[in-house]
């Protein structure tokens, strides 16, 4: 019997978490291998000392039964979870293309709400699922993943029906300790996502503050407010239900972040890494004008982060 083979793509604060939780839970498993798709000087770190994952009270250190740096090699998968940033979604999956049949089941955990759409383009003979987690991690160095906090969940379904491969996924993911739900408003859960971490990520990028440095100023956090409401009326203007709690169930969510946690963009902005404006910010201005709502507070906040780029280049 063969065994079930699951991919990695990108071993980064989220990729990192989930594929060395599976590595740990399968390595030398019989029945499951885990795949782990980095770039080359990353997997050759994670050959010599492993992958180190850095939680509150302990470390751990995993390895996969197999890693790949050059994709044109990695032989056909059963599960691909993607975890790149978005920027670097399409390519990564064209190179990946022995790997990816028509049994192939795709798995997106990306910022963003569109990943799934992305990836049906490059590849629709491949079973193309949705998802995304809540997870405060990053690399802290090459093969090294820091995870702040207890509360990491992932989420993930489709828009069809379930089917043995759901069932499937969720026992291992259960066998691994993951914390999941296999849910069916997975559209929903996704948007809830997409208002938590764009108004966020938005916005701690253009004050080059904390999450929690944002929303302890009474007047940063206003503008948080502001930029959930135009998110939520996006929401309603294409029929996805949101509840009329998500305001508030947002900043709850949003203020228990441990203090002092950085955004995923914000880090990269830091490190003068490229950061995922087109899909956190500027998608959602592009939706407020095909939809017909206004999104002001994230117009003001899009000019003034390509401001402070162009700021950053004249200074270079």
């Amino acid at each position: 019997m063969a065994k079930i083979r699951i991919g990695i793509l990108g071993v980064g604060g989220v990729g990192g978490y989930y594929g060395g939780m599976l590595a740990k839970q399968f390595h030398q498993s019989e029945l499951v291998e885990i795949v782990f798709v980095v770039r080359p000087e990353t997997g050759l770190m994670i050959e010599k000392a492993g992958l180190k994952i850095v939680e509150d009270d302990h470390e751990t250190i995993v390895n996969p039964a197999e890693i790949i740096t050059n994709e044109s090699n990695c032989r056909p998968l059963d599960y691909l979870i993607c975890c790149t940033k978005g920027y670097q979604l399409e390519a990564a999956l064209n190179s990946l293309s022995n790997a990816i049949t028509s049994s192939t089941v795709i798995l997106p955990l990306l910022n963003g709400v569109n990943a799934s759409q992305i990836i049906r383009r490059v590849y629709p003979q491949a079973e193309v699922w949705e998802g995304c987690v809540y997870i405060v991690a990053s690399i802290i160095s090459k093969g090294v993943i820091l995870v702040k906090g207890s509360n990491q969940k992932l989420y993930f379904g489709s828009l069809t029906n379930g089917n043995e491969k759901h069932q499937q996924f969720a026992r291992l993911l259960k066998d691994a300790g993951i914390v999941f739900e296999h849910a069916e408003n997975i559209e929903e859960i996704i948007w809830k996502k997409f208002v938590f971490i764009s108004s966020l990520a938005t916005i701690t990028t253009k004050l080059d503050l904390s999450i929690s440095e944002v929303l302890g100023n009474s007047e940063h956090r206003i503008l948080v407010i502001k930029m959930i409401n135009e998110l939520m009326a996006i929401a309603k203007a294409k029929n996805i239900n949101l509840g009329d709690d998500m305001e508030v169930a947002t900043l709850n969510k949003m203020d228990q972040v441990p203090i002092g946690s950085l955004t995923s963009m914000l880090r990269d902005y830091r490190s003068e890494k490229p950061i995922e404006l087109e899909v956190l910010t500027e998608f959602v201005i592009q939706s407020g004008r095909a939809c017909g709502v206004p999104t002001p507070v994230y117009n003001q906040m899009y000019h003034g982060i390509l401001n402070n780029l162009l700021i950053k280049i004249k200074n270079i």
